[in-house]
């Protein structure tokens, strides 16, 4: 669909819905196949000993650095959802702030990047959505 930027990192796909949102058609229920509760739960399960978000950093490129630092590690294997990052209506990303955290999980370092930047996320099925702030 030629609203989706796909960034592919060997098996790993970051897909970056970048039409505005008052102008973009929100994705058929069809498209969020899985059950949310189980995506939520290995969410939670993989470990991370450590994150850092650093302050002026958008939200797609952080957590497209999270996610591939999760897979280098060996959480590839667990990550069988996708991460869909939908843009503010000018395109772009939020920026974080600075934030540190340490013995955490995937779940947890995404709820943490989503709430410094203003944004949020949402478990729909297989896929973990990430959008601006109502």
């Amino acid at each position: 669909e030629s609203e989706f930027t796909v960034r592919t990192h060997g098996a790993l796909q970051l897909l970056t819905r970048t039409a505005s949102l008052a102008k973009g058609v929100p994705l058929a229920k069809s498209f969020y196949s899985g059950n949310s509760a189980e995506t939520v739960r290995r969410l939670k399960r993989i470990p991370i000993g450590f994150v850092a978000f650093d302050d002026n950093e958008p939200l797609d490129e952080a957590l497209e650095r999270l996610w591939l630092a999760v897979a280098d590690h060996g959480g590839a294997g667990k990550m069988e959802f996708d991460l869909i990052m939908r843009s503010e209506p000018t395109g772009r990303f939020p920026l974080l702030k600075t934030v540190r955290a340490a013995d955490t999980t995937l779940y947890d370092a995404l709820d943490l990047a989503c709430r410094t930047a203003g944004a949020m996320f949402e478990v729909r099925g297989q896929c973990v959505v990430v959008l601006p702030a109502p």
